[in-house]
């Protein structure tokens, strides 16, 4: 057996009565490090770790070795194992428990007080308020988790480098000048700024430090989370008349734009532009969680679920045992299991499923994808071309008949869409380009005009022409269209 013990910070008077006994019966005692009080007031014989870390390439190959050493020595007797803090944080500790796991070796957990408890207190002292909770964490196992309402506590900062990480981490969400309280074993808390974490004269196992409470308005980074309460507050009974009074249906035209907003931001390449439009559709999709929370339909975390779930479901090559090596074969799963989830028993259901509400190219496009899917579908682009040709013909003829030419306007733009589909184009980019590449001939004209002192709407559109066909010659040249 194994029995791994949470040795707090590393001094006799903090370890629980039990964590005492067995480290005292133990036939076999290993301590992460003995460079702590513990590791001289034990009188009995013990191995320490600190040559491995010493010697270690990196983090991973150390807690292999750790684990690899007290697995062969758990073979021959049952040992003890102490590590600094929380055990269940401790990476040596959790590595070691996977391992003897996986060699059928029993393990026994003991856990001790928190590493950081007297550093808590020492930086509370002196506070203008508690905090309404306390988040405390190693400083190997932090991950950049951080909730402003709380107060954080990052304990064994050992080194100056976890120090610079901690410090660098904290700084997207944080203004430099913002006051922290670090602690070492034996001394007062004292407050630094933050930019000044990593540059104390000194770190061991017991350094930690304190970031207190951090209000919204201080912030300097922001997590989903704070957008939620950044909505709720907007929402709330002193917020902002203007969001007060949206509802769902008020706010379905926002969504729409902000997502084209993206769309554009993709066209152009532009990293900021995308992730600035990415956060006004967040924004939307926390404002509609926030409204049915309200009215008691559902929230932020009924869509996450939902989404997760769909996921995990819609993945069985990823989180079961289905097998799916190609894109090929993922959608060909995604589109039964999203069948199968929706209740969609036939094509009609399937051709009826595609959104109304969805840009008339893109939906013709889809809705004719899918009647495909069951074979109703030409082999080539050759006979979509001519079908373009006949509805165009058909075209003709209302017009000619003065007749209403809605109708075979509509079966034009249709077969359209299906050439574009079978020449494999995104119809509606297929026509974005072209209204795209529409303005910039435009304004190339408009130019010329300007050139010659003269304004477009004062030419004869022979005039007009003329310089169109000079613009598209002067852009065909210059960007190869």
């Amino acid at each position: 057996m194994i029995t791994i013990v949470g040795f707090a910070d590393g001094r006799k008077e903090t370890l629980t009565l039990k964590a005492w006994d067995a480290i005292t019966t133990a036939p076999k005692l290993f301590l992460q490090t003995a460079q702590i009080p513990f590791g001289k007031e034990i009188e009995r014989e013990y191995t320490a770790f600190d040559d491995y870390f010493a010697s270690a390439k990196d983090f991973d190959a150390l807690k292999n070795e750790v684990a690899e050493k007290l697995i062969l020595e758990a073979a021959q007797a049952d040992a003890v194992f102490c590590v600094l803090g929380d055990v269940m944080q401790n990476q040596l500790a959790q590595a070691v428990a996977e391992k003897a796991k996986q060699q059928g070796i029993a393990l026994s957990v003991i856990a001790g007080m928190s590493c950081g408890g007297e550093a808590l207190a020492a930086a509370l002292i002196g506070q203008e308020q508690m905090p309404k909770g306390i988040q405390t964490i190693s400083a190997l196992a932090y991950d950049g988790q951080y909730d402003g309402e709380k107060g954080l506590l990052v304990y064994e900062i050992d080194s100056t480098f976890l120090a610079g990480e901690i410090k660098i981490t904290l700084l997207r969400q944080l203004p430099e000048d913002k006051a922290v309280y670090i602690y070492n074993e034996g001394e007062a808390a004292r407050a630094v700024v933050l930019e000044e974490l990593d540059r104390q004269t000194a770190y061991d196992y017991s350094t930690c430090a304190y970031i207190p409470p951090t209000p919204l308005a201080e912030k300097t980074g922001f997590t989903y989370a704070d957008l939620m309460m950044i909505m709720a507050r907007l929402r709330g009974r002193d917020g902002c008349p203007w969001d007060r009074e949206q509802t769902h249906d008020s706010l379905k035209r926002y969504l729409v734009e902000e997502a084209y907003e993206v769309f554009d931001a993709v066209k152009a390449d532009d990293m900021d532009m995308l992730y600035d439009e990415l956060g006004d559709v967040l924004l939307q999709v926390v404002f509609h969680a926030e409204i049915a929370k309200e009215h008691r339909a559902f929230d932020a975390l009924d869509i996450s679920t939902a989404i997760c779930k769909k996921m995990i479901n819609r993945h069985p090559h990823v989180f079961a045992d289905t097998k799916a090596d190609t894109s090929e074969k993922v959608l060909k799963n995604w589109e039964k299991i999203k069948a199968k989830e929706k209740g969609i028993e036939n094509v009609r259901h399937n051709l009826k499923d595609v959104p109304k509400a969805m840009p008339a190219l893109m939906r013709a496009q889809k809705v004719q994808k899918r009647a495909a899917a069951c074979g109703f579908d030409w082999d080539g682009p050759a006979l979509p071309m001519e079908k373009v040709f006949e509805e165009l013909e058909e075209l003709k003829q209302d017009i000619a008949d003065k007749k209403d030419p809605t109708t075979e306007l509509g079966d034009v733009l249709f077969a359209v869409t299906n050439l574009a589909r079978h020449l494999k184009l995104e119809s509606e980019t297929v026509l974005y380009e072209g209204v795209e590449k529409f303005i910039l001939r435009f304004s190339e004209m408009e130019k010329l005009a300007e050139a010659q002192q003269r304004m477009l709407s004062d030419m004869t559109l022979e005039e007009m022409d003329v310089l169109w066909e000079q613009a598209k010659k002067s852009l065909k040249k210059e960007q190869n269209f």
